[in-house]
């Protein structure tokens, strides 16, 4: 049978391994209407609050464009953290389910995604941040920087790495009944 676009998309956006079943269901959209509930009230207050700040004190709009930008964004992103992933990980929903045999094969597959993504992330990491800097010098000159450079493989290196080890510490080990 084929997977309905919906569950697809539940599987993709909170990473869920499992299968899509009426409990999984319920539990995610538990959790996601009280963060939309959460996120609808710190979107109000938030827009309230910087546009009441913007017309008394701000001169300047375009860094407190990008100041408030970067507030909501991480905002936003920590409140769906908080209220929606971390839950649905403590349910155990997010938890990989392998046998004590395949859980080797499957760490090694682990392991592979996250080094043949390397490339992809060193490279949308130097990209963007280069974007976002090069307002001193030209875009190349920019791109081709050794702080530059340096700064993308760092991070690279970091979040490709702590990716792989908070995949590995989700993963669980259940019994195989199949040979009892």
């Amino acid at each position: 049978m084929k997977a309905k676009w919906d569950n697809k998309v539940l599987k993709w956006f909170f990473g869920v391994p499992g299968v899509i079943d009426e409990r999984v269901k319920n539990e995610i959209g538990h959790y996601a209407i009280k963060t939309v509930i959460i996120l609808l009230g710190f979107e109000t207050l938030f827009f309230l609050g910087s546009f009441v700040y913007a017309t008394e004190f701000i001169h300047d709009f375009e860094n407190f464009f990008y100041i408030t930008t970067i507030i909501q964004f991480f905002a936003v992103l920590w409140i769906v953290v908080l209220f929606a992933i971390r839950p649905l990980h403590r349910t155990g929903i997010t938890d990989q389910e392998v046998t004590k045999q395949s859980k080797t094969k499957y760490v090694k597959t682990l392991r592979s995604r996250w080094l043949k993504m390397i490339p992809l992330t060193f490279a949308s990491f130097w990209f963007l941040s280069s974007i976002f800097e090069f307002s001193s010098q030209s875009l190349i000159s920019e791109l081709f920087s050794s702080a530059e450079l340096g700064e993308s493989l760092l991070f690279t290196i970091f979040f490709n790495g702590a990716m792989y080890f908070w995949e590995k510490s989700h993963v669980r080990i259940i019994e195989d009944d199949s040979f009892k």
